[in-house]
């Protein structure tokens, strides 16, 4: 059995996570690493939080390679917020992984 709140906590922490890298190239190009660090620093840490609780809800085999779904948030977030030309070889990547979560949680 699948558990929903299991699947949407991962899901909330892959995009936590997704964010906190975004976050982070941001500050490094604006050189103001130093002064976000902190904040880069909770945001990463509340996708590690959703993503442990997303554990007491679902089976560890389906619930982690859901995490994986912070690739391609990055991928997306890289493309249309910091306009990164996205490579052919990161779009197939990005579609095995969601085939994969498909296969996985199906």
């Amino acid at each position: 059995m699948i558990s929903f709140t299991g699947l949407y906590l991962a899901l909330i922490g892959s995009i936590f996570g997704a964010l906190s890298m975004l976050f982070l190239k941001v500050s490094m190009l604006r050189k103001k690493l130093m002064k976000n660090l902190i904040l880069i620093a909770l945001i990463f840490g509340a996708g590690l939080i959703f993503g442990v609780l997303a554990l007491r809800f679902g089976n560890l085999s389906i619930i982690y390679p859901i995490t994986s779904l912070v690739y391609v948030w990055t991928v997306l977030l890289s493309k249309y917020i910091l306009k990164e030309k996205v490579k052919t070889k990161e779009i197939l990547g990005v579609i095995s992984i969601i085939l994969g979560i498909i296969l996985i949680v199906s």
